[in-house]
């Protein structure tokens, strides 16, 4: 448990610093004035910022390892962290989740699927259920994205459905509703204090990464 909740911890800053210079990079090609974005700084509070991930990713590590069925499992919990942390990074700058982030999230799922095919039992349940977990995720975001006129954005429907691809569908459900719970309460208490307006909109993807920690620290146990 010790050495996982570090491995969480270390990999997980790794992935903030990697994410963080390339969202720079993209900012840095931006001419536009009306689409120019303030890049990440070195700054007391991204220090900060920084070591609240690196301790909660350390304590969703010890939990995912405690209560996880099994390694396989807990390597699907791992990499969807890693890999949700990451899009959060470059979504709350950028307004986009990268293709490559849920593209990396189906490869590990072939690969995993492959090695349990060929060394484990359950295939077929587990592909079964892999299935569900995507297919439910993105027909009712698709739905979401109909009614709300676009409101929910074409990266965060494929990150949470390979997401359901990678954890089944009761993870990704969990998820997705404690990040709208997170956002709801964002959004009202912004709008309260005429910070924002109703024709604001504001990222998705860091609240899937609250969402995620919150399944991660309320639900593994």
């Amino acid at each position: 448990t010790v050495l996982i909740s570090c491995l969480f911890g270390i990999a997980s800053v790794a992935v903030v610093i990697a994410m963080t210079k390339t969202t720079n990079r993209k900012i840095l090609v931006l001419t536009d004035a009306e689409t120019k974005k303030t890049p990440y700084t070195a700054s007391p509070t991204a220090y900060t910022a920084l070591a609240g991930i690196l301790f909660v990713s350390a304590l969703c590590g010890a939990l995912i390892s405690k209560y996880a069925i099994s390694g396989i499992a807990i390597v699907k919990l791992g990499i969807c962290y890693l890999a949700i942390l990451g899009a959060a990074v470059i979504d709350y700058k950028l307004r986009i989740i990268p293709n490559y982030i849920p593209l990396t999230l189906v490869a590990t799922w072939v690969l995993i699927f492959i090695y349990e095919s060929c060394f484990g039992n359950g295939s077929v349940q587990t592909l079964i259920a892999s299935a569900i977990g995507c297919l439910l995720c993105f027909l009712m975001l698709l739905l979401g994205n109909r009614f709300s006129k676009g409101g929910i954005g074409g990266g965060d429907i494929k990150l949470l459905s390979c997401v359901g691809l990678m954890c089944g569908a009761y993870m990704v459900f969990t998820t997705l509703l404690l990040a709208l719970i997170c956002c709801c309460i964002f959004a009202s208490a912004s709008l309260l204090t005429k910070k924002m307006t109703l024709k604001n909109s504001v990222p998705f993807g860091p609240f899937i990464y609250l969402g995620y920690v919150l399944m991660c620290l309320m639900t593994l146990y």
